[in-house]
């Protein structure tokens, strides 16, 4: 036998051997791709690709369902924040409808001077002591206790924000009832107390001003007088 035809039968059996663990190395490799769930010789690429691009659609679909039920709770909040404006609940635990607008027009009735106050705080204590000490007013001044009103947080946040007319940044940005305090004070129904008792009432009494002021709104309807106090000399 020749050299040449000896390598050529060599070379061939070579080839025979490669082919033979190619083969074997691609069958392990699909036997155990298939148990692992790498891939299956029965699906095509395709059904990979399109599983692929629906598992990316049900994460984009459950994403927009988490922004759903976000906004739809707080469409929830807002409806129940908006009821509570307009209901209240009673000491005895029954829900009662309550109208702020219409319970201040009939306490406004009620004199021609209306002062709001909560007797825990210290600047409606002093309005009330000023207002019934240094000065006669005829038909008498009607004092309502917030802290004693049944819905005194409903009926305060509507004179806040309907009826109180502040020229102060600080108040025009407020929305919590703690931040502007009572006492108000109105006098046939024009509010004299918008920008805090300091500035709109106790400045103009001690500079003798604030008698003018209020008969500015008194009308013909109520009349105000000071008061002629003894001397503590």
């Amino acid at each position: 036998m020749s050299k040449e035809k000896a390598d050529n039968i060599q070379w061939t059996r070579a080839k025979r051997g490669l082919g033979g663990t190619v083969f074997v190395l691609v069958l392990l490799l699909l036997t155990f791709g298939n148990v692992l769930g790498i891939f299956s010789t029965d699906i095509p690429i395709q059904s990979i690709i399109a599983s692929t691009d629906s598992l990316n659609s049900n994460a984009l679909i459950g994403k927009a369902s988490v922004n759903s039920i976000k906004k739809e709770s707080n469409n929830l909040n807002s409806v129940a924040h908006t009821s509570m404006s307009s209901s209240s609940v009673a000491k005895d635990g029954t829900v009662i409808e309550y109208d702020p607008e219409k319970n201040f027009k009939q306490i406004i009735n009620t004199s021609p001077a209306v002062l709001f106050i909560r007797s825990s705080e210290y600047e409606s204590n002093i309005l009330r002591k000023l207002l019934t000490r240094d000065y006669e007013i005829t038909p008498e001044l009607a004092i309502v206790d917030l802290d004693k009103h049944d819905h005194d947080v409903l009926l305060e946040r509507h004179i806040l924000s309907h009826k109180i007319k502040s020229t102060k940044v600080e108040v025009l940005k407020s929305t919590s009832v703690k931040q502007a305090k009572a006492p108000y004070l109105f006098i046939n129904g024009h509010s004299l107390i918008n920008n805090g008792i300091a500035d709109d009432i106790l400045k103009f009494h001690e500079k003798g001003q604030l008698l003018t002021k209020l008969k500015a709104f008194a009308g013909e309807n109520i009349v105000f007088n000071k008061r002629d106090l003894p001397s503590n000399s």
